[in-house]
């Protein structure tokens, strides 16, 4: 086998069921490839038997460079991904998501793009999301345009199927803050990148975690973790209010002058709604910044791992209580 070595990060959360097939579709394209790989698989706190399943096929596939590791409780994927990170000792590293939506088929070639061509970052991009709600489209192509806007940084299309050099992930460990925004702080760092196109598979087994709540908020969080932009958006708003509230004030103060009187209180209602509204926008904005710096300054570590057993303790717990009930 190829003696530069790669190192392949699973994370995983609920995926009983898709575990083993994961695993053992991953090695078939690496063995197939003659590429030496260790693999990190991440238990990101499932509650389901994630964690006995993985343990399982560990022991059942010792001659294999597998290494599993566990989460306390659901700490999320960019945790996860971090943590996988921490422990990659390859000379590159892939990062695939355990439902296997990203196709392990095309790890060969982003390996050959590393090897052969050169580049630090292979980036796979969505060339189609697979079967989607209309809703949940529309909203990701705002998302991804307001980003843009904000930050100068295309990202659509993007996701966290990437091969990385060494030299990028020791860059991105060296990065201090807690809350993270994967994509963005690869496209950041700036090496010398490629992109492979690939379509979302369907799933084999289960179904998508990914909740309408979770993705407005892991939106709001990866944002405000990344840029600083919407601060600057709204002192640029709160010029333009000035600007229009002094407009205002000089347009009451010639029409008192001129004898001209406003009858009524649509005007100011309407002027007391609009700043009102803005005000409060601004005072969302600015807490979730805040909320941002509250965390960092705690400095609370990103995950915490434990051991198969403890999880499996908890899992045979949590079955006895509700067999007694």
């Amino acid at each position: 086998m190829n003696e530069l070595r790669l190192s392949l990060i699973i994370p995983f959360f609920n995926e009983g069921e898709q575990v083993r097939y994961t695993l053992n579709r991953v090695y078939e394209v690496l063995d197939e490839a003659n590429i030496a790989c260790e693999i990190i698989a991440v238990d990101d706190g499932s509650s389901d038997d994630t964690a006995e399943v993985l343990n399982a096929y560990c022991k059942d596939n010792s001659h294999r460079r597998i290494h599993p590791h566990y989460f306390a409780r659901n700490f999320g994927k960019e945790s996860a991904m971090l943590a996988g990170l921490q422990m990659a000792k390859g000379d590159c590293v892939v990062i695939i998501d355990g439902d296997l939506q990203h196709p392990p088929e095309l790890i060969p070639e982003m390996w050959k793009k590393w090897k052969e061509d050169g580049f630090k970052i292979v980036n796979a991009v969505k060339q189609y999301r697979g079967e989607e709600h209309p809703f949940y489209k529309a909203c990701a192509n705002i998302y991804y345009k307001l980003f843009q806007r904000m930050t100068q940084l295309n990202m659509q299309g993007q996701s966290d199927f990437k091969l990385l050099d060494r030299e990028v992930v020791d860059t991105l460990l060296n990065f201090p803050e807690r809350n993270r925004f994967f994509r963005g702080l690869v496209a950041w760092a700036g090496y010398r990148s490629c992109e492979l196109p690939f379509r979302v598979e369907e799933r084999e087994h289960g179904e998508s975690k990914w909740t309408g709540l979770k993705l407005l908020t892991y939106s709001v969080r990866t944002t405000v973790a990344y840029t600083s932009a919407p601060l600057y958006w709204i002192l640029v708003g709160s010029l333009v209010v000035l600007i229009l509230s002094a407009l205002l004030g000089l347009q009451t103060l010639y029409n008192y002058f001129a004898g001209n009187a406003v009858s009524g209180f649509t005007t100011v209602i309407l002027i007391v709604l609009i700043l009102g509204s803005f005000q409060l926008l601004c005072v969302g904005i600015v807490a979730a910044y805040i909320s941002e710096v509250y965390h960092e300054v705690k400095a609370r570590p990103p995950f915490i791992k434990t051991k198969a057993e403890h999880k499996s303790r908890a899992h045979s717990f949590k079955d006895h209580q509700n067999h007694e009930q």
